[in-house]
């Protein structure tokens, strides 16, 4: 994070970043000249009120939406002035997501939804299913691989899509409020999920929550405020 004086690489930086929605007296500045860096392999919790700007952030970052200002760089490439065709690519190959409502393919079987990404991008089925199948151990879903989200309680669903935001083995994973639908004992196994993902894969993860009980799964802490940082902290 920044001000930490680590030295290891960093996955992700973020230089002034601004994103303003509305022009004239209905301009909404979601964002306001935000910057940090994020070390690889940190798990960084994103905080906040609603309407902090939490989310948009996250979107920012996620290059799921363009900011009126600023910079985003991704291992040293601002992504913010790549065209759409490549910041697609990066999406789908470098990127993980994973949404507070699941987003699941409702006919598709768990295992299915956790390969289709990697299909995508080209690996063969094989290899693919072999891949999902892992991920789903893993997570401890094997025995669910062939059912369906209807069939799937709603912290299962969230482990199938924390599976499949993995499966193209992503340098970021971004989780918008990711226990928000989840009762208390679902939404610790997702949250301890998603630290054994970022333990034992080394991927870089920022999650987004409204839950201060969900800092102690975070190795750093950003606090937003009206669009703006007030606190940005290595734990």
């Amino acid at each position: 994070m920044q001000g930490s004086g680590s030295s290891r690489t960093p996955a992700l930086e973020v230089r002034d970043l601004s994103r303003i929605y509305g022009t004239g007296d209905i301009a909404v500045r979601a964002l306001r000249g935000v910057s940090f860096h994020v070390a690889s392999g940190d798990m960084v919790c994103i905080m906040g009120k609603s309407g902090s700007g939490k989310s948009t952030l996250l979107r920012q970052l996620g290059l799921l939406d363009a900011p009126s200002s600023g910079q985003v760089l991704l291992d040293g490439v601002d992504v913010t002035r790549l065209r759409e065709s490549h910041r697609r690519v990066l999406r789908l190959e470098h990127l993980g997501y994973v949404f507070q409502e699941y987003a699941l393919l409702p006919e598709l079987t768990a295992e299915e939804n956790v390969y289709l990404p990697s299909l995508m991008s080209g690996t063969p089925l094989r290899q693919a299913r072999l891949q999902a199948r892992e991920l789903l151990a893993m997570l401890d879903l094997e025995n669910r691989a062939g059912h369906r989200p209807s069939e799937l309680s709603g912290g299962q669903q969230q482990r199938v899509a924390i599976a499949r935001a993995l499966i193209n083995r992503p340098a970021v994973l971004f989780a918008d409020e990711p226990t928000g639908n989840l009762d208390t004992e679902s939404s610790e196994r997702v949250m301890t999920a998603l630290t054994r993902m970022n333990d034992e894969l080394g991927v870089t993860v920022l999650f987004v929550s409204h839950d201060s009980d969900d800092q102690r799964f975070a190795k750093s802490l950003i606090v937003l405020r009206d669009g703006e940082i007030v606190s940005d902290v290595d734990r």
